[in-house]
């Protein structure tokens, strides 16, 4: 597994979680992501290895209810960041632990195996919450000749307004995004704050089939929410994110 994210254990002193009401407190977990700068001419092989063994240890890891979640994507657009890893756990502690034992196994199955440092020598971490959630429960496999988009939206947001940014969102914009899962054309939608990283403090993830099917959905979401909004179409996204930069992703790899 990568040697990253050591230093994490000591992340006690970090921004205190937003309150959240008894529906939500059970679907949201922290993710610890890690955007990776990789050898292009290398990352076939990567990704190929990462399927082959990284990937049945993490999901042992889910199966025993170590972590959520786990993946790896695959940059399709964006900026020099081309391979985004992920693991989830019901909390930062649980992330945490979740990730250093996957390192752990790994390491013991694989002890002389140095190709992801190799291949990916620079990275960036992060850890977000999901603050919000739609998808489809049953999702197909990931077919790596043809793998799902998935793209992600990053925002530098006043934190004093975070509240009021997922309340308003969970609101306004997540039952849109349901339906559009509910008939087919995305497969999920969800809204992450940020608890330490960066200047990119909250997030939105969406994917679908391809970049045209989600370029589809996106403009129909646009249109549905201007027509059930009208004049409080314009949502306080704009109203109290400063920036915003968007990064489109190969989803290459998922625990179930």
């Amino acid at each position: 597994m990568k040697p990253i994210l050591l230093s994490l254990t000591l992340l006690l002193l970090v921004a205190p979680a937003l309150a959240q009401d008894d529906a939500m407190s059970e679907a949201t977990p922290t993710f610890i992501a890690t955007a990776h700068q990789c050898d292009l001419g290398g990352l076939d092989a990567l990704i190929e290895q990462d399927r082959e063994r990284a990937l049945p240890i993490l999901q042992s890891l889910v199966d025993d209810g170590t972590i959520v979640a786990a993946g790896e994507a695959r940059h399709q657009w964006g900026d020099e960041y081309n391979l985004m890893t992920w693991v989830a756990g019901d909390d930062m502690a649980s992330a945490l632990a979740g990730w250093e034992a996957a390192v752990a196994r790994y390491g013991e199955a694989y002890p002389d195996d140095t190709l992801f440092g190799e291949t990916c020598p620079k990275h960036r971490d992060y850890f977000y919450t999901r603050q919000a959630w739609s998808a489809n429960e049953n999702p197909p496999a990931i077919d790596p000749e043809n793998p799902p988009t998935l793209a992600f939206s990053y925002y530098t947001c006043d934190w004093s307004a975070m509240g009021d940014l997922v309340e308003d969102y969970r609101e306004k914009a997540m039952p849109i995004a349901q339906a559009l899962v509910n008939e087919g054309a995305i497969d999920s939608e969800g809204l992450y704050t940020h608890d330490w990283g960066d200047e990119w403090n909250l997030t939105i993830t969406r994917s679908a089939t391809d970049i045209g099917a989600l370029d589809s959905a996106m403009n129909t979401f646009d249109e549905r929410y201007e027509a059930e909004h009208g004049d409080d179409a314009l949502n306080m996204l704009e109203e109290h994110c400063s920036a915003h930069k968007d990064n489109i992703y190969y989803r290459v790899m998922s625990t179930n």
